[in-house]
């Protein structure tokens, strides 16, 4: 859909009676899903609450599409697993009970986003016929319904206002007027306000004494602060989602002569093969001379990170050479020889670096890495897929394929693996063994942490005491005192039992 067309959905005029009516049916249910978010999520990120939002957000999203006029076409016949946003559901409560399983920050930040996505395609799967969109047509929509939702902030108000007016509420329009000037003026109040208090250091200190005045606690304004943010969010978004229900049939997309693209991707594999060729030479085969000056973990940490981009161009690229050029068999072969090139790519990213692994041992950006260049292998096999039968579902296999490979990686308990990974391999090579980055390892690696100090000499426990070992008991400790019913998490749980007769004995 070009920009004019979303252009036309958000300034799009509805009648009166429509807008009361989705106020009648979205304000309630709205207002009750942001009581249920900020009981579920107030501070508390990775507790046992979490599979209970998700679930809530589950519930309140397929309870708003059911009350909603029908929005697929009775003639649509969809699959019963992707269609029906059945996958979607199975992998959000995962990700869900992953996040209340581990301590580690990144894992359950990248949670929180997926979970995100995968709603944005639960919700687009039941609103929507997306049966037939391609994968760049899927990203499109998923980008649309985001800043379409932000669009639709004021939506409420007229809504509202709409409704109020149908129940005959205007006995004192004068007061009416003043409600609603006072509604609109909040949020300006509180944007322009924050730019205001950035903007001058008195104006700051006069705001706040007058807030320490007030004597709000900070707890009861963020609650109200997030209650608002968990009201506005999921009724916008789904003010957006009915607003654009009637406008999401695919557009055909320009096909430009393939011949361009031949000769721009033949240029593009001279280039490759040469490369490919010193791979296959000097890296794989051993026989390696580096440049005067630079060391091997230089080059194999450089190389990775420079290939693994070249892959990630690799693959956008063939995707819109698929897209934007008319199929020719030559342009076919080519395009399969690029993604052979890009997997020997591939496989000399991985070789740099499991050998600067080797050396420098195990960290969570490193095993990140790591999968992250397997999942992409997995990706492109896909894109080798679709060239050869372009009816290939890219986009179900690849959101299959990432939401299996992220579930594993997250309910792997990475930070265990790293520390025992590095603790067996701290004897090769003790001096670069980087004993502050174990003490900064979450609370998933605890077990093996314990197990190592148990089994350790008496001299040596006596050192870990004094040093990292007694900064991350201080951590276990801190876990222990923080956690209640609401926060309840496995991961930290754990720690605290395999910490249990260290947390008194040391500091």
């Amino acid at each position: 859909m070009d920009h004019e067309t979303y252009t036309d959905v958000l300034l799009m005029q509805e009648p009166p009676a429509a807008q009361a009516g989705y106020f009648r049916v979205y304000a309630l249910p709205s207002l009750l899903y942001a009581i249920v978010y900020t009981v579920c999520m107030f501070r508390n990120s990775s507790g046992i609450t979490m599979p209970v939002w998700i679930l809530a957000t589950i519930l309140y999203a397929c309870t708003i599409q059911k009350k909603t006029s029908d929005v697929q076409p009775k003639t649509v016949r969809k699959t019963k697993i992707f269609g029906n946003g059945w996958y979607e559901i199975a992998v959000m409560l995962l990700l869900g009970v992953s996040t209340c399983l581990t301590d580690n920050a990144y894992i359950i930040i990248l949670n929180h986003v997926g979970f995100f996505l995968l709603l944005i395609l639960f919700l687009m799967h039941r609103f929507y016929n997306d049966s037939q969109w391609d994968f760049v047509k899927s990203l499109s929509e998923m980008s649309a319904a985001v800043f379409g939702a932000v669009g639709c902030m004021f939506l409420p108000f007229t809504d509202g206002y709409a409704f109020c007016k149908e129940k005959n509420i205007r006995k004192n329009k004068t007061l009416r007027a003043v409600l609603i000037g006072v509604l609109l003026a909040v949020p300006a109040l509180l944007f322009l306000g924050f730019c205001l208090v950035c903007a001058d250091a008195v104006f700051r200190v006069m705001v706040e004494r007058f807030l320490m005045g007030l004597r709000f606690p900070v707890n009861v304004v963020q609650a109200c602060l997030m209650l608002l943010f968990g009201f506005f969010s999921s009724y916008c978004g789904m003010r957006y989602l009915s607003r654009r229900r009637g406008l999401h049939q695919s557009v055909q997309q320009k096909v430009f002569d393939p011949v361009i693209a031949i000769t721009f991707t033949g240029l593009l594999l001279l280039m490759y093969a040469v490369f490919c060729g010193v791979q296959i030479r000097y890296l794989f085969a051993g026989d390696m001379d580096l440049p005067q000056g630079m060391t091997y973990a230089l080059y194999a940490q450089r190389g990775f990170y420079m290939l693994l981009f070249v892959c990630l161009v690799n693959f956008v690229l063939v995707l819109l050479i698929r897209r934007l050029f008319a199929r020719h068999k030559v342009l076919d072969a080519m395009l399969l020889l690029i993604c052979a090139c890009t997997f020997l790519m591939m496989a000399s990213s991985a070789y740099r670096m499991v050998l600067y692994i080797s050396v420098y041992q195990l960290t969570f950006l490193r095993v990140f890495v790591l999968a992250a260049l397997g999942l992409l292998a997995l990706l492109m096999a896909g894109v080798a897929l679709i060239i050869v039968r372009p009816r290939f579902p890219l986009f179900r296999y690849s959101m299959v394929v990432v939401s299996a490979a992220w579930l594993c990686l997250a309910f792997s308990h990475v930070d265990a693996v790293i520390a025992s990974y590095n603790l067996s391999h701290a004897a090769e090579n003790p001096d670069r063994m980087d004993w502050r980055y174990l003490s900064g390892l979450s609370l998933d690696a605890a077990p093996v942490i314990a197990d190592y100090y148990e089994h350790a000499p008496a001299d040596v426990q006596t050192q870990l005491q004094a040093g990292w070992f007694g900064d991350y008991v201080c951590q276990v400790s801190q876990a222990k005192k923080e956690m209640g019913v609401r926060n309840f998490n496995g991961s930290r749980y754990r720690a605290v039992q395999a910490f249990e007769k260290y947390l008194f004995a040391i500091r």
